[in-house]
């Protein structure tokens, strides 16, 4: 079970993947300009829906590919948050800004669909701009809950494909680029949220595409092993 720890003394482990040397993942060759390249959408669009989503989480909770770390800044100082990624180079970067921040974090180097945790060890989880990225958006999310207590919240500021089909035009054009980065701007994540076991009580519209959605784990889903 996951201990509080002093931000100072929160360590960066590493998974089997690179204790054995294979491949970096893609965003390590990108990590030192990740967040001068990603400035112009947190401007716009994704740091608002941090300030609004990440406040919220209390508890012991799990941020979903928390890249370089810029979901920090906004939790409370009483939350004990540890946060993911399958980049080492973007976790580094992570605990770097959290020398200054102070903020009661871990960082885990993993696999979304591969989670190194037990069973129902968190209360809460965040996830802001994650969906659109991952390679098996339902597996992942399924092993996330897994590590979800019973009753326990989840927080998805996400964006997707709209109700507007000019909007979802306009997304189409713009996916058949941003596809060949990883990113899929027409998923639908209320649907992928649902499907992967997830309760859906509230979602409501946010800056751009982006909606925040407020799930939960329901009481009755049992989990082997």
């Amino acid at each position: 079970r996951l201990k509080r720890q002093d931000p100072k003394r929160s360590r960066l482990k590493l998974n089997s993947q690179h204790r054995r040397g294979h491949s970096p993942a893609p965003y390590d060759k990108i990590a030192s300009l990740y967040d001068l390249l990603l400035l112009p959408l947190e401007v716009l669009t994704i740091e608002k829906a941090r300030k609004e989503v990440v406040p919220q989480a209390k508890g012991l909770v799990l941020d979903l590919a928390s890249g370089t770390g810029n979901n920090l800044k906004f939790y409370p100082t009483k939350t004990t948050v540890v946060l993911t990624d399958i980049s080492i180079n973007m976790l580094k970067i992570a605990k770097k800004k959290n020398r200054r921040l102070r903020k009661n974090a871990l960082f885990v180097c993993c696999n979304l669909e591969k989670l190194p945790f037990r069973k129902e060890t968190f209360d809460q989880i965040v996830s802001v701009d994650v969906i659109c990225s991952l390679k098996h958006p339902q597996k992942a999310l399924k092993e996330v809950l897994r590590v979800t207590k019973s009753g326990g919240k989840a927080l998805f500021a996400e964006h997707g494909a709209t109700q507007s089909k000019f909007k979802n035009l306009i997304l189409k054009a713009f996916n058949t680029i941003t596809k060949r980065f990883g990113s899929d701007l027409l998923r639908n994540p209320e649907e992928i949220i649902r499907e992967a076991g997830f309760h859906i009580e509230k979602v409501h519209s946010m800056p751009g595409t982006f909606r925040l959605i407020e799930a939960q784990k329901p009481s009755h889903v049992v989990h082997n092993g």
